[in-house]
């Protein structure tokens, strides 16, 4: 009886400790124009400089990311930022390739926590950001900035979302050009030329970049229904045994 007992508390202690754990894992991140609200900085900028600080952690990825500036959406303007970012849950940053993020203001310059907004920028964002300048009611729908991205565009961006995080976990060997916008003007101009088509058109493929939001609610799903599914079982194995 007593190893029945013992049974049942680690199937229960299992799904109380898996949910929290896959919990902590999501973010609730505001829409983009509470994040710009919120936030002290909106950067568009290339990167240059990339610094692991702690090396020799598994666990630890804060890192120094210094960018070149190429506009600030909102913040003082400088020539080139350094934000210190905390990568520990994925890493799509690469030297030389443009991003959008928000930060905020620290004693030591600028940080950009866990669920704070960055983006690989592309053209479609970029003009959004400068429409959003004179016109803040077109975010009223925005939730994230790959919203505003469709048809090849995002199609192509999901593909170097995953590039990048490969090259950066060392799953594939880096190449000599990885990035089709900053190196090819004719991408640019093609990509924004598809995406004037398809708005004209009604839309676009609509492929997911990622789940920003929701990334972990699958996990958490599936955690309680294992879990519940495990304890329905074994009291039916034990009442079994019972009789």
């Amino acid at each position: 009886m007593i190893t029945r007992l013992l049974i049942v508390i680690a199937m229960v202690g299992f799904v109380l400790f898996t949910i929290p754990q896959s919990s902590a894992l999501s973010c609730a991140v505001p829409n983009f124009a509470e994040s710009y609200d919120r936030h002290d900085l909106l950067l568009h900028g290339k990167l240059v400089e990339k610094e692991l600080l702690f090396p020799e952690s598994e666990n630890q990825k804060t890192t120094d990311l210094t960018f070149d500036t190429i506009k600030v959406y909102k913040g003082d303007f400088s020539k080139t930022f350094t934000v210190r970012a905390n990568l520990s849950w994925d890493d799509y940053y690469r030297e030389g390739v443009e991003y959008v993020l928000f930060a905020d203001k620290d004693e030591n310059g600028y940080l950009r926590e866990l669920c704070v907004g960055d983006y690989v920028s592309t053209p479609s964002i970029i003009k959004f950001l400068d429409e959003f300048l004179l016109d803040s009611s077109i975010a009223d729908d925005v939730l994230s900035l790959y919203d505003v991205v469709r048809g090849f565009e995002r199609d192509d961006l999901d593909i170097r979302i995953n590039q990048y995080s490969s090259l950066n976990r060392g799953e594939i060997p880096v190449p000599k050009k990885i990035d089709p916008y900053q190196d090819d003007e004719k991408m640019r101009m093609a990509s924004e030329k598809v995406y004037e088509i398809e708005e004209t058109m009604g839309g676009g493929s609509g492929t997911a970049v990622f789940d920003e939001y929701d990334l972990q609610s699958p996990i958490i799903i599936i955690g309680i229904v294992l879990g519940a599914a495990c304890f329905v079982g074994l009291m039916i194995f034990l009442r079994k045994n019972e009789n």
